[in-house]
């Protein structure tokens, strides 16, 4: 419960990270969103992914839980669909 005054470790002064897309389908971005339901304190859980390029939705799912699985089974699906596509989602 005492001030623990200052930090031992030197402040980090880096250059931040970004990433570039230079066509449709180099990088995606993902997310989890929580969606209220009909009942109190249910939730459902939204898992996208998207095109940075374009921005286009290349997979979504709605899912009872939040989990890892649930996602990495989506981008499954969503390489599946890109690699049999002829170039067009």
């Amino acid at each position: 419960m005492n001030h623990r005054g200052q930090s031992i470790a030197p402040r980090r002064s880096g250059e931040i990270t970004t990433h570039h897309a230079q066509g449709p389908r180099e990088l995606w971005c993902w997310d989890i969103t929580y969606c209220a339901s009909a009942v109190r304190g249910q939730f459902y859980y939204l898992h996208m992914f998207g095109d940075v390029y374009n921005r286009k939705i290349v997979g979504y799912e709605l899912n009872e839980a939040g989990s890892g699985d649930y996602a990495a089974e989506l981008l499954q699906r969503c390489l599946l669909l890109r690699d049999a596509s002829t170039g067009l989602w």
